[in-house]
């Protein structure tokens, strides 16, 4: 028989195990969940937010006995119902203005430079809305059906915004 002592150690070494599983699964979508973020709220609420939405997948985590497989999907999920939650406390936020910056890691060239300028004018033209699906396909890189379940949107409708998007683009950055 089982005593206290064990039954309560082996608890605690679960919890550990669970805890450790959580940061392997999430710790490599981070930095694009914070840029997710980052390009959503004020700078100042972004790791509030951050920690919101990892306290509440780790919640979810316990809950359902587990992390989904697509993790990055769900994150971002979990996130935009934490930024609909900072949006109801405070008018302010951010938004995709700096989406042609998402990558940033390159030294750019004046080439690059000039491109990155035109783009950023080029996205800024676009929704909120229609910058995130930019975000969420070029820079997350989730597929349309991943994205229709973080949106609630028919895949359909994803694919139709993409390519209206890239009209948009064509001829903003053709007219240039």
């Amino acid at each position: 028989m089982m005593s206290a002592n064990d039954y309560e150690h082996d608890v605690y070494e679960a919890k550990v195990k669970a805890a450790e599983l959580f940061k392997l699964a999430v710790e490599p979508h981070s930095k694009l969940l914070y840029n997710y973020i980052r390009r959503r709220v004020r700078e100042r609420d972004a790791e509030d937010v951050l920690q919101e939405t990892l306290l509440a997948a780790w919640k979810q985590a316990e809950k359902d006995c587990g992390i989904p497989e697509k993790t990055l999907p769900w994150l971002i999920g979990i996130a935009r119902h934490k930024i609909a939650d900072s949006f109801r406390s405070g008018p302010e936020h951010a938004d995709f203005d700096d989406v042609a910056d998402m990558h940033g890691d390159v030294e750019p060239g004046f080439e690059q430079v000039e491109l990155k300028e035109d783009l950023r004018a080029a996205l800024s033209k676009l929704s909120d809305t229609d910058r995130e699906l930019v975000y969420l396909i070029y820079t997350a890189e989730l597929s349309y059906a991943e994205i229709s379940d973080i949106m609630r949107i028919p895949t359909g409708t994803i694919k139709s915004r993409v390519y209206t998007i890239k009209e948009k683009l064509r001829k903003y950055l053709e007219g240039r």
